[in-house]
This record gives structure tokens, sequence and C-alpha cells, in this order.
């Protein structure tokens, strides 16, 4: 790592997610994920990041 890849900052994560089958090959899920970082000058930054999804495995 050079000197400009690292800080002093500080961050916590927090996520959360979970899948559903809804038929043998098929599958929903979703996810929340929450970041809360310190910045420069004694300020914090925080974002929250939702997903939701379907999957179905296709077989030959």
């Amino acid at each position: 790592m050079t000197e400009g890849d690292s800080t002093d900052n500080e961050g916590t994560l927090m996520a959360f997610g979970a899948d559903y089958k809804l038929a043998d090959k098929s599958k929903g899920f979703l996810y929340v994920a929450q970041i809360e970082e310190e910045i420069g000058g004694g300020g914090t930054q925080e974002d929250t990041i939702y997903g939701i999804g379907f999957e179905h495995k296709f077989s030959m």
C-alpha cells in the first residue's frame, strides 16, 4: 500500500439479507445495508443501500 491508499477514518457496516424459495429452481431475495463513516473535519456520512432480486436456474 502507498500512503494515499490508507486513511485514519473509521467506519461501521451493518447488513441484513434474506432468501425465499419460490419454486424448485426459483428464489427471491432482498438485502439492506447501512454504512456510517467518519470523514475529515469531524463529520460523519451515512448511506443506506437496498436490493431486491429474483433468480431462476435454467436446466439443459
